[in-house]
């Protein structure tokens, strides 16, 4: 999948989440797509992998931003792929990063352990050149 297209893809599901739009969610998820977190046991997260769009969906409109003023989503490099980077209040909140396969979402792959987020505090320093979703 070409690049542009991976962050069409980033785009329409991080919309889908903010607008609450199922069927769009259900059109960017495969019907095998997972989800896994990473809280490190120092924020909530989902302790099992969440599977099937109907419930990764449903995760994303539970958690989406109940504070919209003060949630960012930004699409970022995260290891040589693009994947959201959330802030919240300015701070990283979490990195998500994509499995994509015949342009759809098969695997999420959500870090909110703030010990492994440390990396992109650096970032906001920049991201007056990027683009928020």
């Amino acid at each position: 999948m070409s690049e542009a297209a991976r962050t069409t893809l980033l785009n329409r599901f991080v919309q889908a989440i903010v607008t609450r739009d199922k069927d769009e969610m259900m059109a960017v998820l495969a019907t095998d797509a997972a989800w896994i977190s990473d809280g490190g046991g120092k924020v909530s997260a989902a302790r099992k992998i969440v599977t099937g769009p109907d419930r990764v969906g449903r995760i994303f409109y539970m958690t989406g931003p109940m504070h919209p003023d003060r949630v960012r989503e930004y699409i970022v490099d995260v290891n040589g792929e693009k994947g959201v980077l959330t802030l919240f209040d300015g701070d990283p909140a979490a990195i998500t990063t994509f499995e994509i396969n015949d342009g759809q979402i098969t695997g999420i792959y959500r870090v909110m352990n703030p010990e492994k987020l440390k990396g992109f505090a650096a970032i906001n320093n920049s991201l007056g050149n990027l683009s928020q979703i």
